[in-house]
């Protein structure tokens, strides 16, 4: 993640990144625990997996920089029409997503 999702990244990288993610997760079935301790360390490897490829698709999704701390080198400026945030949830057990407007003056809130 850190090599191909990290603060610069690109189209073929996060491929790439899915790829060894999907291999990754292929693996998932052979892992076994022998103690509680390591029961929490599956879980959570399970679902630090899970994250990281929820944030290649999100990323794979947003075809434009500068609206979060990275940077995508074939889309180097920010696209003013996708003033928008990116809603993930899972769908027939896969990611799906859609894109919510951001509201400019959320007084009220919180």
């Amino acid at each position: 993640m850190n090599y191909y999702m990290g603060y610069r990244r690109n189209q073929i990288g996060m491929e790439i990144a899915m790829d060894k993610l999907a291999f990754l997760d292929s693996c998932l079935g052979r892992v076994v625990a022998s103690d509680y301790r390591e029961l929490m360390r599956v879980t959570e490897s399970t679902e630090l997996l899970r994250m990281c490829k929820l944030a290649t698709v999100a990323s794979m999704a947003r075809k434009e920089s500068g609206r979060a701390f990275y940077r995508r080198s074939d889309y180097p400026e920010p696209n003013p029409e996708l003033k928008k945030t990116l809603v993930m949830w899972k769908e027939n057990n896969k990611p799906s997503f859609s894109w919510a407007v951001i509201r400019e003056n959320c007084a009220g809130i919180g």
